[in-house]
């Protein structure tokens, strides 16, 4: 059980990243949409 624990908490710091990481790139790729 607490190895779960463990994976869950780290699960919302990873996807975060992985989120920001995603728009980044998206950033970079498309200009356009920067203000």
């Amino acid at each position: 059980m607490e190895d779960q624990r463990d994976l869950h908490a780290l699960a919302g710091p990873v996807l975060a990243t992985l989120i920001k990481r995603s728009r980044a790139e998206l950033m970079i790729t498309q200009p356009r949409h920067v203000n």
